[in-house]
């Protein structure tokens, strides 16, 4: 790895010190919902069931 590569990741990681953990939580709560929501568009998009317009 690099110096300055090494220099931003020591910086990333002092600056997500600083940030509070229920923040961060929050976070991740938000991203594992999209996910959620984009999983299922894909498994709608996906059942022939749902998906009236045919399998792509």
């Amino acid at each position: 790895m690099g110096s300055e590569k090494r220099k931003f990741n020591d910086h990333m990681i002092k600056e997500t010190e600083k940030i509070p953990q229920h923040v961060l939580d929050d976070i991740r709560g938000d991203e594992i919902r999209m996910y959620r929501k984009e999983q299922a568009q894909r498994d709608m998009y996906n059942d022939p069931d749902l998906n009236w317009s045919g399998l792509r």
